[in-house]
């Protein structure tokens, strides 16, 4: 037998070749790796750092949502700066209120909030000019909404009011569900109605209003094409029986697509008020700002009313008079003076004259869906809801309202007097 072969060992290793090449494999692997991992990081920072900008922005609005504006603006006179506004190019005179204070935007700033074991700065700034209008199509003068004396709403409980607040988008989101392509001419065109239903049961006190906004496309061609873009529930005391409902306010976008003096007498703007339950309650009509600066509704301002029709429950007189109508009833002073039995009362910024060529507000009153009787009276539907001839009567258990728009802006904090750039932005409404 011949012996076994014998193998050598290879010990001499990798070349410096071999090595070389081995590192540029490793380095073309894990340097997009090392460049994902630290792109990673530093993203989920920065979003955790947003993260914490957005809670101290909400921690601000929310300070500011439950303090009264007056002690929130005086608590830190330091950080507080005002700004006045001239009422037009051509008058510096600043805007100013019903009771001649002038009305000023307010910055707050806040240095060194501590959040996280991280510092940020923030600033929340009070802009009522949104919310006023500078100046009357009609007249030319000066019309500041924001110096309107009307009801505090921000005051007033939700558990006895009923509040529906149009969103200020809603016109323009119908317009779109009634023709997506041409919803701008939809928009100058339709016609909008918002009727309000109020359910009343006396023997449980059980109370419900209800809500449904409707749009119709009144392009040529296309009339009848209607949509609803609301119906809802907005006030039940179902949950506390006690609560009893005692007003209901309807804050509304004028759309300003009357045209001419006939478009005032039949606006394409209605609202209606069912209060069929017989149930005594005040309305407050509330036209908010928002586009009466908007150049193209200049020349339909002049024009503008809304139709408001208001239905209540049939009645009879007092002392049953043959010659009264259903809604009238004997003064208490024993005067014999005839004065309005009815329901609904109406409140509102719009202007109501005797005269629809010149009134804001066509109204039209109804028992229970029909016309009421001719009276002997010449009592007009506006005497019979207490509109003052030429008042914008919103005074009645009113206070001064200013609204303002709310920006807060928070930045990240690196040194004394130095920030990085802004992290978030907040906005929202304050009602004073």
């Amino acid at each position: 037998m011949g012996m076994p072969e014998k193998h050598q060992k290879n010990n001499r290793g990798f070349s410096l070749i071999e090595l070389l090449v081995a590192i540029a494999i490793l380095g073309v692997v894990t340097i997009p790796l090392l460049h994902s991992f630290l792109t990673s990081a530093r993203t989920n920072s920065k979003a955790k750092k947003t993260m914490e900008a957005t809670s101290v922005a909400q921690n601000l609005f929310e300070e500011l949502k439950a303090s009264d504006l007056k002690g929130y603006l005086e608590a830190d006179t330091v950080n507080t700066t005002k700004s006045s506004f001239p009422t037009s190019a051509s008058d510096p005179t600043p805007i100013k209120d019903s009771d001649g204070n002038v009305i000023y935007k307010y910055t707050r700033k806040f240095d060194n909030i501590a959040f996280n074991d991280r510092n940020f700065y923030g600033e929340v700034i009070l802009d009522p000019t949104d919310y006023t209008t500078k100046m009357s199509a009609v007249s030319g003068e000066a019309t500041h909404y924001n110096s309107q004396p009307f009801s505090n709403i921000s005051g007033l409980s939700k558990a006895t009011n009923a509040f529906y607040i149009q969103p200020a988008d809603q016109d323009i989101a119908a317009a779109k569900v009634l023709d997506l392509n041409h919803y701008q001419d939809v928009l100058d065109k339709m016609s909008r109605n918002i009727s309000l239903t109020v359910e009343h049961d006396e023997s449980s006190n059980l109370s419900k209003v209800f809500v449904t906004v409707t749009y119709k496309d009144e392009r040529p061609g296309e009339t009848g094409t209607v949509t609803a873009v609301d119906n809802q529930e907005i006030y039940n005391n179902s949950a506390e029986l006690t609560n009893t409902l005692s007003n209901l306010f309807v804050c509304f976008y004028p759309m300003y697509n009357n045209y001419t003096s006939d478009d005032r007498i039949h606006p394409k703007e209605t609202i209606k008020i069912n209060n069929l339950s017989d149930y005594k309650m005040g309305v407050y009509l509330v036209k908010q700002t928002g586009r009466d600066d908007a150049p193209v509704y200049s020349a339909r301002k002049p024009y503008y009313s809304i139709g408001l029709t208001v239905d209540e429950k049939v009645r009879t007189n007092d002392d049953e008079s043959t010659v009264a109508v259903p809604f009238r009833k004997d003064k208490e002073d024993g005067s014999g003076e005839k004065v309005p039995n009815v329901i609904t009362s109406i409140v509102s910024n719009l202007t109501y004259h005797t005269s629809v060529n010149s009134s804001q507000i066509q109204l039209t009153y109804l028992n229970n869906g029909s016309a009421p009787p001719a009276n002997s009276y010449g009592i007009t539907p506006g005497d019979l809801l207490e509109l003052e001839d030429g008042k914008a009567d919103l005074t009645r258990a009113s206070s001064q309202l200013n609204i303002y728009k709310v920006t807060i802006n928070v930045y990240d904090k690196k040194d004394a007097g130095v920030y990085e750039g802004l992290l978030t932005t907040m906005e929202g409404t304050k009602i004073q």
